[in-house]
């Protein structure tokens, strides 16, 4: 008696490690140590209950009806085997039609050239919390089904922290592309973050900023506080090589420059140097450049004038903002308060971006752009242009003098001569002393790529979707889970046995 009550609890134990097994294979398959473990012991537990009834098994296996048993069985193996190759083969092949009329499952075609143009292996690393997982799967999919060579690993980030600190992974939710040695790390979880994140990953060379120090601006290796050393590792990051350097030794703009940044300069640009990097924007090039306003005066006179001859009006003079400050500024470090949502530098820019005693500018009719970043509307904010009211301590707007808001701390323009140019009426608020402040410098790592040509598929051709949701009630819900998950199932089982039991009868 004892025996039978072994065996058969052995035998249905070996039962439900089985099917155990099946349900971990299908639903976890990247946890191997958990499915080997239930495997061997599935097996293990399935060979002892052989084993404990080794005669009747020797009987059985011997009989007429085990061998049309056995047949049976191992053609339905070889089926299943043919079955899952032609699974494997349409899934590492897959083709997909989209019938929807926005094409909201499918890539744009921008995106599906970024995808055709990475000829090597692509690898996706997924970091988020495990409710996140499948919708970003998801996603990746459409990218896989462009490149089939594409593998996307994905990790919870609490489980896996020498992973975060190797790929510097400081948000919740990331996608980090790696290919070969190269990494590009994504924040904005959607078709256009990881298409631009690919853009900047699949470059063959490196986009190139010279940035000037010949004019008393703060070095790139500078550790102080009014340095930018974290500037320049924000720029390696994100794959950009910058050289310092001073274009008084240079005779012409070198050829390989993709953004020449001339950025807070202390002392003013002598004519040949003006009159290279005039040549350098007629000749289609790119100006990063930011001037600070001294209200004593104005060291970069012939700075400004160049400028001005390419429509960038650029105004030595202070932003007052009486609303939108940083605490105990008295409005002279006013807190951007608009962002452009029609350029793709500000669109749906996620901080806040504040300018320690900034000036403003406007576009001339040389210029064709938009201002980027804005302050408060008047009464509230406006550009003062009297510089003595500062040293009295008597700040006011003056109506005829004084420009009401709201001004522009930043624009971006196609100079109608040529090139391009992105102006910034600070240069100090990407210093060391605001590291911790991550939006002043996205701000201008955004501005880098407009120049630097990183948004070309950026304008992305979807077309306006009809947002008609679909409500389902309790009782809905209660009907598509008992009939998907019960009765078809229950129903298609009775089905087999019954088409069993009549074989039998025949």
């Amino acid at each position: 008696m004892k025996k039978n009550i072994t065996f058969y609890l052995v035998s249905v134990s070996a039962l439900l490690a089985w099917m155990a097994m099946i349900v971990l294979w299908i639903s976890i398959p990247e946890e191997l140590t958990l499915n080997i473990s239930t495997t061997i012991l599935s097996i293990v537990l399935l060979v002892s209950a052989i084993l404990m009834r080794a005669k009747q098994f020797k009987v059985l296996t011997s009989s007429a009806r085990f061998k049309a048993f056995s047949t049976n069985f191992f053609t339905a193996i070889l089926v299943f085997a043919i079955l899952s190759l032609i699974n494997h083969l349409a899934f590492k092949n897959p083709i997909q039609w989209d019938v929807t009329a926005s094409k909201s499952n499918t890539l744009t075609d921008q995106s599906k050239k970024v995808v055709k143009r990475i000829k090597k292996p692509l690898v996706a690393n997924v970091f988020s919390p495990k409710a996140n997982h499948n919708a970003i799967q998801k996603m990746l999919e459409l990218y896989q089904l462009e490149k089939h060579d594409l593998e996307v690993k994905v990790y919870d980030p609490e489980l896996k922290p020498e992973l975060v600190q190797k790929y510097e992974v400081k948000t919740p939710v990331a996608v980090v592309w790696e290919l070969g040695e190269k990494t590009e790390k994504v924040t904005e979880i959607n078709e256009l973050g990881l298409t631009n994140g690919l853009i900047r990953i699949g470059r063959d060379k490196l986009p190139k900023i010279y940035y000037d120090i010949g004019h008393g601006q703060s070095s790139l290796s500078e550790q102080s506080q009014v340095g930018r050393e974290i500037l320049r590792n924000y720029l390696v990051n994100s794959n950009y090589a910058i050289q310092e350097s001073d274009t008084k030794r240079w005779s012409e703009i070198p050829s390989d420059a993709d953004v020449l940044m001339i950025w807070g300069p202390k002392t003013d640009f002598m004519p040949n140097e003006i009159n290279i990097i005039d040549q350098y924007l007629n000749n289609g090039g790119k100006l990063l450049i930011a001037l600070d306003p001294d209200l004593n005066l104005d060291p970069v006179k012939e700075l400004r004038k160049l400028l001005l001859t390419k429509g960038i009006v650029a105004s030595n003079s202070l932003v007052i903002d009486t609303v939108n400050h940083v605490n105990g500024s008295n409005g002279t470090v006013p807190i951007a308060a608009k962002y452009a949502e029609d350029h793709v530098i500000t669109k749906g820019f996620p901080g806040q971006v504040f300018f320690p005693l900034t000036g403003f500018v406007t576009l001339g009719a040389q210029a064709e752009g938009k201002e980027l970043v804005l302050s408060t509307q008047y009464p509230a904010a406006w550009g003062e242009m009297n510089p003595r009211e500062f040293s009295d301590g008597k700040v006011k707007f003056d109506e005829g003098q004084d420009i009401k808001g709201p001004v522009a701390f930043a624009v971006a323009a196609k100079i109608k001569t040529g090139g391009s140019v992105v102006f910034f009426a600070n240069s100090t608020f990407i210093d060391n002393a605001y590291a911790k402040y991550a939006s002043n410098h996205t701000l201008l790592l955004n501005s880098i790529s407009w120049l630097t040509g990183d948004d070309e598929y950026i304008s992305f051709d979807l077309p306006g979707l009809n947002n008609e949701p679909i409500f389902i009630s309790s009782p809905q819900l209660g009907v598509i889970f008992y009939f998907s998950v019960i009765l078809a199932p229950l129903a298609l089982f009775a089905l087999a046995v019954f088409n069993y039991r009549r074989r039998r009868v025949k």
